[in-house]
């Protein structure tokens, strides 16, 4: 997989993971009510991101996670990077695979904000985290 499609892929699931954690909430009236009325089937309640405490070596605050629990959360993050090889590398970003079967998506913003995001997936699951 070339850096290119990969950070194309790994964007691609960070927004059908946000779109599905609105539930409804968010957007409400821009079009998802039709669509909804237009199918026979019931709309499905869809997941929703939680928030996790990051715990003492959690990496990071402001940790959202996606059908994962936040037990399992804090065990993984202070690992996360530990078995991390680098896939590709891109103007301050880079995306990392782990021995546990996370790939990670990590993004440096610019000096004046401050502060790295981080994307891990591993099959449905995402752990959504910044850093300072």
């Amino acid at each position: 997989m070339g850096k290119r499609s990969g950070v194309i892929l790994l964007a691609s699931v960070v927004v059908a993971a946000l779109a599905a954690g609105c539930g409804g909430g968010c957007g409400a009236g821009e079009g998802n009510d039709g669509m909804a009325r237009a199918t026979s089937k019931p709309p499905r309640a869809a997941a929703t991101f939680r928030v996790c405490k990051p715990g003492p070596r959690g990496g990071g605050y402001r940790v959202r996670a996606f059908e994962i629990s936040c037990q399992k959360v804090r065990r993984a993050l202070p690992v996360m990077f530990d078995s991390a090889r680098r896939v590709s590398v891109g103007n301050g970003e880079g995306v990392y695979r782990n021995d546990d079967g996370w790939t990670c998506l990590s993004q440096g913003m610019p000096r004046r904000v401050g502060f790295t995001l981080v994307l891990c997936v591993r099959g449905s699951q995402a752990i959504l985290y910044r850093f300072a």
